[in-house]
């Protein structure tokens, strides 16, 4: 044994026999007996007990560094044997003893006590191995991992020892929802009282340490996306961590259980969503409710979002344009177009091979439609379409003669680009067009329309001496074709 181990011995020796002399003369009797009866013996005897933690603690630490010169054989017995002489019941009854102790010397000396941890945490740290504790945690947590496991299959595995277990938790949650329940509705305080005790309690919330949390945690996504994209050099090292982790999950996951086990959540979950269409359906005040409330809800975010944006659109320009340029900084146009080419690229190849595809499906859904309802929706949406544009006159403002005249033009100059060479397919779809149209209906819309078309048309010279010049044109090649269909005609009688 080491001086040191002898030394802290003799001195451990010592407090403990000068803290219980007073046992001494004592008679014989059980201590638990004599401590009931003397009041002034049980407060000695609580101090003892102090004085023999504090010469336990130092004598604990040279016990544990002797207990590593022992053979493993040793230490097994020794351990053994400190457990199976352990009292359940007893240590039951010191822990509670303990949590009493403790809240009663907290709440009168709390502040004294926080000095001492401060003095004790700080020695403690300072003090550690936190390499040795890392290890003995490590090491701990492989060993005792079997007995976890070995726990969850005797339970697992015992069909009575499973459904026993699982039984407790239907009466501990009722328990747990029975008081929530008792608890709120017992809440019948005034409005005014309930939104103060309320708002007070967020009013107390330290916003400051919550701010202060979001900026550390703000500080260090970014720091972690830093070092993400200098560790990744090429491309960001997450992705390369995510890959290995997905490959080695993908190795043992079965992938078609997996997949069945999502198809079976969303079986349930239809019949979840029949089952409260039903019920709800079979209540139409509940119906209404939720109908009125989904509505007044929405009609929330609207008026959210038009003061959002009724905000932003009064910006100075000068402002909204540095938004607008700040948009097109932040959203990458060409990638919108490598998706729209994806996209097509996928339909394209969905298609191939499956000509009819398309038309079925359109065929399908057209099937499906109550043309009925459909035709009399479409009537009375155009009729009260048209009918409101007709009474807006400021929508005609708008759309005056000279806004319409540089539609048509930027109409015109895009129809003569596109023309080309298609001047034939231009043809069969005129004879086509002009083959359908009523003849009576037009006759009578160019009556009503002539009068004042030519009117409008005098007043501009320019464009009446273009059209006539076209007309003209287009006359007399009618005429040259008439003449020639004609004599065609004559020649085959």
């Amino acid at each position: 044994m080491s001086e040191k181990v002898r030394d802290v011995n003799k001195e451990a020796h010592k407090r403990l026999k000068k803290a219980f002399t007073f046992l001494d003369d004592l008679e014989e009797a059980s201590l638990a007996e004599i401590l009931e009866k003397d009041e002034e013996l049980r407060k000695k005897f609580f101090l003892a007990l102090f004085e023999f933690y504090h010469a336990a603690i130092p004598l604990l630490a040279e016990s544990y560094k002797i207990a590593l010169e022992l053979s493993p054989e040793e230490t097994r017995t020794l351990i053994k044997e400190r457990l199976d002489s352990v009292d359940g019941k007893e240590l039951g009854e010191v822990l509670n003893s303990l949590f009493v102790f403790n809240t009663r010397i907290w709440e009168e000396n709390y502040k004294a006590l926080q000095e001492s941890w401060f003095k004790i945490i700080g020695e403690v740290l300072e003090t550690t191995d936190f390499g040795k504790l890392r290890h003995s945690l490590t090491v701990q947590a492989e060993a005792r991992y079997p007995i976890l496991e070995c726990l969850a299959q005797q339970i697992v595995g015992n069909p009575v020892i499973f459904a026993n277990i699982f039984t407790i938790l239907p009466p501990l949650l009722n328990m747990a929802l029975r008081l929530i329940s008792s608890a709120v509705s017992r809440i019948e305080f005034p409005p005014e009282i309930l939104a103060s005790a309320i708002f007070n309690t967020l009013e107390e919330i330290s916003v400051e340490e919550l701010a202060s949390l979001i900026n550390g945690l703000s500080k260090m996504v970014n720091q972690l996306h830093e070092g993400n994209l200098i560790l990744g050099r090429d491309e960001p090292r997450f992705r390369q961590v995510a890959d290995g982790m997905l490959h080695r999950m993908l190795q043992d996951l079965d992938v078609d259980l997996a997949f069945s086990a999502m198809m079976a959540l969303s079986e349930d979950l239809e019949t979840l969503i029949y089952a409260g269409s039903d019920a709800i359906i079979n209540q139409p005040e509940l119906l209404k409710s939720a109908i009125t409330n989904l509505c007044t809800s929405l009609s929330a975010i609207l008026r959210g979002a038009t003061y959002a944006v009724d905000k932003v659109a009064n910006l100075p320009p000068s402002e909204i344009r540095e938004i607008v340029e700040a948009m097109e900084g932040g959203l990458d146009y060409q990638e919108l177009g490598r998706l729209a080419n994806s996209l097509v690229r996928l339909n394209n190849q969905a298609l191939e091979g499956r000509p009819q595809h398309l038309e079925k499906v359109l065929s399908d859904i057209y099937g499906s439609l109550d043309r009925k309802e459909l035709g009399k929706a479409v009537r009375v949406f155009s009729s009260q379409i048209f009918s409101f544009l007709a009474n807006q006159e400021d929508l005609a403002k708008l759309l005056g003669p000279g806004e319409a005249g540089k539609i048509l033009n930027d109409l015109i100059i895009a129809y003569n680009r596109s023309l080309g060479k298609q001047t034939s397919r231009i043809k069969e779809y005129a004879s086509d067009f002009f083959q359908a149209i009523d003849s009576e209906e037009l006759s009578q819309a160019l009556q009503a329309t002539a009068t004042p078309l030519v009117e409008a048309l005098l007043n501009n010279p320019k464009l009446v001496k273009k059209l006539a010049k076209t007309a003209l044109s287009v006359v007399w090649k009618s005429a040259r074709g008439y003449i020639s269909s004609f004599r065609q005609s004559k020649r085959r009688r």
